[in-house]
């Protein structure tokens, strides 16, 4: 889910928000833990700031919350295995129209 809003001719904002189920199952841990993608929620924010000329700049922010998945190891049997992760990222990106 997810706005925008032209805040004058240069300024745009958005922010959104997601959820999802877990794509890696308790089973699937030992394979997973290199890349665990176990984070169900994400929020996002950004800008674009329209130039005269007609080029963009946009700065945008991602925050993956912390989210952990345990289940039996495949490499120990009686043990289990974690795999946690949370994410930010930060996106710069510029363009023009030709």
């Amino acid at each position: 889910m997810g706005a925008e809003y032209k805040y004058n001719k240069n300024w745009i904002m958005r922010a959104g928000w997601n959820h999802g189920d877990n794509p890696v199952q308790a089973a699937d841990v030992t394979f997973n833990t290199i890349a665990p993608g176990v984070i169900k929620d994400h929020l996002t924010m950004g800008t674009t700031y329209l130039t005269a000329t007609g080029g963009e700049l946009t700065v945008s922010y991602v925050h993956g919350f912390e989210n952990s998945l345990t289940g039996q190891s495949m490499l120990n049997s009686g043990t289990t295995d974690t795999i946690r992760m949370h994410q930010d990222i930060l996106g710069v990106a510029y363009g023009w129209k030709m």
